[in-house]
């Protein structure tokens, strides 16, 4: 083999190494991440209730310095995130509670998540909550928050997921229609 040859095939073999260590560092663009957080939102500060003494309403920390707004009334408890209160009617059952995880989800790369996803236990009555609903909440950099939408079934996460990493950027609170999953 020439000197000519085997530099050729150097150079080659050095090329063929770097596009293959760049591919396996590059993230696609498309990539989504997830961070979760445990709420005891009985443990966090009280905030200003709409009925004292019938509504108890907390305000907790979430990822990005979001706040979480826990309310709890007789017969349901729900969250609302950054300036908006949760929604007064979010029609998933009769009785609900809000559950203590939260899953935020946000572009890779991206510090401020753009939804979360709250698992409710829903039921006829308090007491009886005994099926599961998802409630994806688009979080919008404003500050206000909405339901995008409920998603059900054994295979919720997947598609609560799937429906942000689609939909999320182009969804605006107070426009588009929440959706059923």
């Amino acid at each position: 083999m020439t000197g000519k040859v085997k530099r050729m095939r150097r150079t080659l073999f050095g090329m063929t190494m770097t596009a293959l260590l760049l591919a396996a560092s590059v993230e696609p663009v498309s990539a989504q991440a997830s961070r979760y957080t445990r709420h005891v939102y009985a443990t966090c500060p009280e905030a200003r209730s709409p009925e004292p003494g019938v509504i108890e309403v907390r305000r907790c920390r979430g990822v990005a310095g979001i706040p979480v707004l826990w309310m709890s009334e007789p017969d349901s408890s729900s969250v609302g995130f950054g300036s908006t209160r949760p929604e007064a009617g979010l029609d998933i059952g009769t009785a609900f509670e809000a559950g203590a995880t939260i899953e935020w989800r946000s572009a890779a790369g991206e510090a401020r998540p753009m939804a979360a996803i709250v698992r409710h236990r829903v039921g006829s009555r308090v007491g009886a909550l005994n099926q599961s609903r998802l409630v994806i909440y688009r979080l919008e950099a404003s500050g206000r928050s909405c339901v995008m939408a409920v998603a059900t079934g054994g295979d919720a996460n997947d598609k609560a997921r799937a429906f942000i990493d689609a939909s999320a950027r182009d969804f605006a609170c107070g426009t588009s229609r929440r959706v059923a999953l």
